[in-house]
């Protein structure tokens, strides 16, 4: 007698909530990302030369719009692979809290974070005295990656946040505005949290340890 074979269905996330996203996103937003901001700005405002040292300015040029692109896609892929592979998926968002998490990506996380490790950290590191500017910008970059341990992350992510702090530090250093950066970030968060998980779970394409979930 012929065995029968199963198709392996792809699983079943549980979605969360837009109060479940909101629930953790007013605290970080009070706790860690306002004070980020408010520290870059006393800093280059007090410290430095301001607006001018954060590249604080709404204009985007043609290299700047490259840079985005080119660089944009790059990343969003290269996330959502890592996703795919290295990082369980416990639950999807809902529509509406896709879009509260999209609004924190883009308007909290990804300009507070640019603020204070690009905009201040990685100009002082790279203008002070005591190490080579290379040397503060690794070193800018390594304590991007690594700080997120804080927050409970994987190694894996701690490594894929320090080529992150890489990237963003370069794009920080050739574009005309502190936007370029804060762009790909948040296309990069879009990717890991968001987005890039939601797309998996379209086209079946979840990792295998997304069966093991817990409802939120």
């Amino acid at each position: 007698m012929a065995q029968e074979t199963q198709t392996e269905r792809p699983p079943v996330l549980p979605r969360h909530t837009a109060r479940y996203s909101l629930s953790w996103i007013g605290w970080d937003v009070v706790k860690r990302l306002v004070p980020f901001a408010i520290v870059a700005l006393i800093w280059a405002y007090a410290l430095a030369n301001g607006a001018d040292t954060l590249k604080l300015t709404w204009r985007l040029t043609g290299l700047d719009f490259a840079l985005i692109v080119g660089t944009g896609i790059p990343t969003f892929v290269a996330c959502t692979l890592f996703r795919r592979r290295y990082w369980p998926i416990h639950s999807l968002a809902s529509p509406r809290a896709h879009l509260v998490e999209d609004g924190y990506f883009l308007f909290f996380n990804a300009p507070a974070e640019e603020l204070f490790f690009r905009g201040m950290l990685q100009s002082w590191a790279m203008s002070v005295g005591v190490w080579h500017p290379v040397a503060g910008f690794m070193g800018v970059s390594l304590i991007f990656g690594f700080y997120h341990r804080l927050a409970g992350f994987p190694l894996s992510f701690l490594l894929l946040a320090t080529a992150g702090g890489v990237l963003f530090g370069l794009l920080f250093l050739v574009s005309s505005t502190i936007l370029t950066p804060i762009i790909v970030h948040f296309i990069a968060d879009l990717a890991l949290f968001n987005l890039g998980p939601a797309l998996l779970a379209r086209v079946g394409r979840l990792p295998r340890r997304a069966l093991h979930t817990r409802s939120v």
